[in-house]
């Protein structure tokens, strides 16, 4: 995901943004139907390597979108959603960080 990640940003700035994301999402949506019918180990791996190619065209895609729709004072609270999701990753990291501290004994 985060590898693929700068070469989207490229491809979003060089190709028509519609057919991009339109294209992405239909991989992405064949890959995880892929992954219901997969039997093994290895091809479920590929198939999740795929799926964070895929995947990793929403939000730089969707942060162009925002660019495009709105206005430059609106960009930064509309950006600010997308951003957002970012925030989960790193309190869910915090809530198991703060489930397993185990204090001194005598405090």
């Amino acid at each position: 995901f985060l590898i693929w990640q700068p070469a989207v940003s490229y491809m979003t700035q060089h190709f028509p943004l519609g057919k991009l994301v339109s294209i992405n999402c239909i991989c992405w949506g064949l890959v995880l139907l892929g992954q219901g019918f997969v039997k093994n180990y290895g091809g479920f791996m590929v198939l999740r390597f795929f799926q964070g190619i895929f995947e990793a065209c929403v939000l730089p895609s969707f942060l162009v979108m925002c660019s495009i729709y709105w206005t430059r004072e609106e960009q930064s609270f509309r950006s600010a959603f997308w951003f957002n999701s970012c925030a989960g990753i790193l309190g869910g990291l915090f809530a198991y960080a703060m489930g397993h501290f185990h204090p001194a004994p005598g405090y």
